[in-house]
Formats: structure tokens, sequence, C-alpha cells
């Protein structure tokens, strides 16, 4: 299948609100792994968009590291916790109901500077 990518720069989308994402098709077969996509994708960094598919920004689900907080398994199962290289690409499409004709967004360009937060 021919997923329809949608890769934002959130660090240039912040910097500039007009900003543009990229747009990728990449083939994928079902039961290849969302890290097999990131890694056909090789922008540095990138990951799924948690705020648009779980409801919380990747900063909050930080000590998930490289995990999935959920997702709804081909036996309508609920699967806490999983591992990028656990979950299929038809896993999360199906979990987050997504029409592969509007794409899926995919983000990068994060600062990975630690310290103290200005909150």
């Amino acid at each position: 299948m021919i997923i329809k990518i949608i890769a934002v720069d959130v660090m240039k989308k912040f910097e500039n609100p007009k900003y543009n994402p990229e747009y990728y098709n990449v083939q994928m077969e079902k039961n290849d792994s969302l890290n097999d996509l990131r890694e056909k994708i090789e922008l540095k960094n990138i990951s799924i968009s948690f705020d648009k598919y779980y409801g919380t920004s990747s900063n909050e689900l930080i000590s998930l590291e490289d995990k999935i907080p959920f997702i709804i398994n081909k036996n309508q199962k609920v699967e806490w916790e999983c591992d990028f290289d656990d979950v299929t690409i038809d896993d999360f499409i199906r979990t987050n109901k997504i029409n592969l004709d509007d794409g899926m967004q995919l983000e990068y360009g994060y600062p990975q500077a630690g310290g103290v937060r200005d909150n």
C-alpha cells in the first residue's frame, strides 16, 4: 500500500504559522512496523504525532520513549505501551481510524536539549 506521509517540522511550524509540511508517498506493507515506516522516511528523530492521534504532546509521553501509548489489535483488543517495532501499520491505521487518502502525520525537529523548563 502507498501511505501519504505529512511530515511536520515542529520548530519551523512554531517559528512560522504559515509553514507548509513536507509530503512523502511511501510504499509499505500492512504488516510492516511503525519503525519500518520511520526508517524509510529518513528524517532525524521522526515520530508519530501524539498530539494528533492520542490527544497529548510528545513531551508528555517522553517516559514511553519509543512506545505507542496503545493500539487496538486485529482481534479488537487494546494493547498498552507498544514498541514501535511491534506495532504494524495496519494496527496504527485501525486504532486511529486513519483515512489513507488524508495521509498519516509524523513530526520531526524537536529540540533535543535538556535542562530546566521555564513553566
